[in-house]
């Protein structure tokens, strides 16, 4: 967790090099010229409001037949997916940098854990190979964000909010 603090603490100028590393540790399809950056708050907001979407989604899943396996691999995907997106909102790339960075140290991957990953994971944490229990354990997972990021982003956040003029939109340097 470490990290993650030096992360919402880090704050630098963006610059060419700093992309450039950035994109080595994750790969190009984290940036996009056109994507709307924006402060490191108002992303975890997106984030938390677009992940509340798993439960109904699952429960959809659910009605449509899908089995244990099928549910956690569109849950993974989605959340994923929400997870690459955040990252392309980020105006700084030194702090992309560092959470691609950390997930790799992590995970063993720039992007977050991968599906085997959690799979492995949750079987040693509920000390179990019934698949079935594994799947919904990373539906279940996946529907929940880490308390510690969240309070840290918000309670962080308050300097790059009152350097923007108490707004959500990114101010041009």
């Amino acid at each position: 967790m470490r990290p993650l603090l030096v992360l919402l603490l880090f704050a630098s100028a963006a610059h060419a090099d700093a992309w450039d590393g950035a994109r080595a540790a994750c790969g190009p399809e984290l940036f996009s010229a056109t994507a709307r950056k924006q402060l490191n708050y108002v992303i975890r907001k997106h984030y938390q409001k677009e992940e509340a979407k798993i439960p109904a989604l699952n429960r959809g899943w659910s009605r449509q037949g899908l089995g244990p396996e099928q549910r956690a691999r569109r849950a993974f995907a989605f959340r994923r997916a929400l997870r690459l997106e955040c990252r392309r909102m980020m105006r700084e790339p030194a702090e992309v940098k560092l959470v691609c960075q950390r997930d790799r140290k992590k995970y063993g991957d720039p992007n977050g854990p991968t599906f085997e990953w959690l799979v492995r994971h949750a079987k040693e944490t509920l000390k179990t190979d019934d698949l079935n229990a594994i799947y919904e354990n990373i539906v279940v997972t996946a529907e929940k964000s880490n308390r510690l990021v969240n309070v840290g982003v918000w309670f962080l956040s308050w300097k790059e909010w009152a350097l923007n003029g108490f707004s959500g939109e990114v101010k041009e340097k």
